[in-house]
């Protein structure tokens, strides 16, 4: 999985149609799903679309984009975020918690509008939120069986250790039923080298599968698409590398990368998509 935030459409969409001679893997037959991150709550439960750097997006973006998606078989996702300069918490806990099932509605209803396969939850809040845990997890469960009803997907961004901001791992056991994929935003500072003990990529995934109760392959692990290098020990700090690093877990976990420009150096190579194909085969296999 990939995004396409509002200040990058053109350059994603030239980046996922790269070819690479004499390879039959590249982005475009790659990638499954794209989360178009167009969109943002407001505070009485609606939806708006967002403005991004005086960069607004709206109704024609959308339209390209599911087109460019829908031709090569990749499903596309509305993408809700709560970014206006600052990660806005009070303005996404005001359209999740305050109006909740006029939020769903409303996502429901624009997933329709434009033919969209489902939604990606980009709700973040920086600090300690632990009394806004039951009514998102209420709001996601609602939903979660929205969007299925309706043969619709539905994925939720959290950080990435049990502890610290919102959502977080450890909310996951209440609505994990409900949601199609995690995405666990490390992005960076997770590979299996690291020295913190949940940045590495073994501990993600045992953590979810046993205390989370997650299916692994539920599990998406963030990498940083803007970035040729990361992290040390492992098998290295190239990209291949941690590709080959998530090969070596003992169970298939998929992979989400912010964003779908991959303007990291050496992210487009037939190398990468060769490795993420391999993986793709694997969790393929499982799914059988």
């Amino acid at each position: 999985m990939s995004w396409i935030p509002p200040y990058a459409v053109d350059a994603c969409l030239k980046a996922l149609a790269t070819r690479f001679e004499g390879a039959d893997h590249r982005p475009e037959n790659v990638v499954t799903r794209l989360g178009l991150q167009f969109w943002g709550p407001a505070e009485d439960g609606g939806l708006e679309f967002v403005r991004h750097d005086g960069i607004r997006v709206g109704a024609a973006d959308v339209e390209k984009v599911v087109a460019f998606a829908h031709e090569r078989g990749i499903s596309a996702a509305l993408c809700v975020y709560n970014y206006d300069g600052a990660w806005n918490w009070e303005k996404a806990r005001a359209a999740f918690a305050g109006h909740r099932s006029g939020f769903v509605a409303r996502l429901v209803a624009e997933c329709e509008r434009f033919g969209l396969d489902g939604v990606d939850v980009d709700l973040e809040g920086n600090g300690v939120f632990e009394e806004d845990r039951a009514p998102f997890a209420d709001f996601v469960r609602e939903l979660g069986e929205a969007l299925r009803a309706r043969s619709k997907d539905l994925s939720v961004a959290i950080f990435h250790t049990p502890i610290y901001n919102a959502p977080h791992m450890g909310w996951i056991p209440d609505w994990k039923d409900s949601v199609d994929f995690v995405e666990s935003m490390g992005y960076h500072d997770l590979y299996e080298g690291a020295e913190k003990h949940f940045f590495k990529y073994s501990v993600q995934q045992d953590w979810c599968r046993t205390v989370a109760a997650l299916p692994p392959e539920k599990l998406l692990i963030g990498m940083p698409g803007w970035l040729g290098s990361w992290g040390s020990g492992g098998r290295g700090s190239e990209v291949v590398d941690h590709l080959r690093e998530l090969g070596d877990l003992p169970h298939p976990t998929g992979v989400c990368i912010w964003d779908a420009a991959f303007s990291g150096e050496g992210w487009l190579t037939p190398e990468v998509w060769s490795s993420l194909a391999v993986l793709q085969a694997r969790e393929a296999k499982l799914a059988r």
